[in-house]
C-alpha cells in the first residue's frame, strides 16, 4: 500500500497540474452531448485548472490526468488533447485580442481628448466671439474626459485580461499526459 501511495505522490508532484478523473467526461460539460473533438469544457475543470495554474512556476508546463486503467482509450486521449489545445489556444488569442482592442480604444480616446483640449485652448486664445468661446468651454471638459477615460482604458481596463492571457498561454503550451491509477 505504501508503494502505491509513494507512486501516486510522485505522479502528482511531477506534473504542474494533476487531476484525478473518474472518466474522460469529467473534463467536459455535462450538458454538451457532442463528441470529444467539439465538446465544451467543464466550468469546474477550468476553475480547478486555473486554481492550480496560479501556483505553476515558469518553464515547461505539464497537465497530467489520472484515470482508471480500465477506462483508458488512447484514441480518445489523442482527441481530447487536441480539443484542449484548440480550446486553450483560441481562448488565449481571444483574450489577447480583447486586451489589444482595449489599448487601441484607449489610445484613440487619449488622442481625441488631447485634440479637443488643443482646439479648446486655441479657440480661447485666438477668438473673442461669445459663441466660439462658449464652444471652446464645452469642448474643454469633453477633452479632459476623453483623455482620462483613455488613460483608464490603457492602464487599468486592459490589465483585466492579463490573468486570463497568462493562464491560457500556459495551458496552450503545456504538455498533456494521461496516466492510469
Amino acid at each position: 500500500m505504501t508503494a502505491i501511495k509513494s507512486h501516486d505522490k510522485i505522479i502528482r508532484e511531477e506534473a504542474n497540474i494533476s487531476m484525478w478523473l473518474d472518466s474522460y467526461n469529467d473534463i467536459f460539460s455535462d450538458f454538451d452531448p457532442r463528441q470529444y473533438a467539439n465538446r465544451t469544457l467543464s466550468d469546474d475543470f477550468l476553475k480547478a485548472a486555473k486554481k492550480e495554474a496560479l501556483e505553476m512556476k515558469t518553464g515547461d508546463y505539464q497537465m497530467r490526468f489520472l484515470i482508471p486503467n480500465k477506462l483508458r482509450n488512447i484514441k480518445s486521449e489523442t482527441v481530447i488533447k487536441k480539443r484542449l489545445r484548440q480550446h486553450f489556444s483560441a481562448k488565449h488569442e481571444s483574450h489577447l485580442r480583447r486586451k489589444n482592442s482595449t489599448v487601441k480604444q484607449g489610445a484613440a480616446f487619449i488622442f481625441a481628448g488631447t485634440m479637443l483640449m488643443f482646439v479648446s485652448a486655441a479657440l480661447a486664445y485666438l477668438n473673442k466671439n461669445f459663441w466660439i468661446t462658449f464652444f471652446g468651454v464645452v469642448m474643454e471638459p469633453a477633452g479632459w474626459f476623453s483623455f482620462w477615460e483613455g488613460l483608464n482604458l490603457v492602464i487599468f481596463k486592459s490589465k483585466v485580461e492579463v490573468p486570463d492571457i497568462e493562464f491560457y498561454s500556459k495551458m496552450s503550451r503545456c504538455t498533456i499526459v494521461f496516466n492510469s491509477y
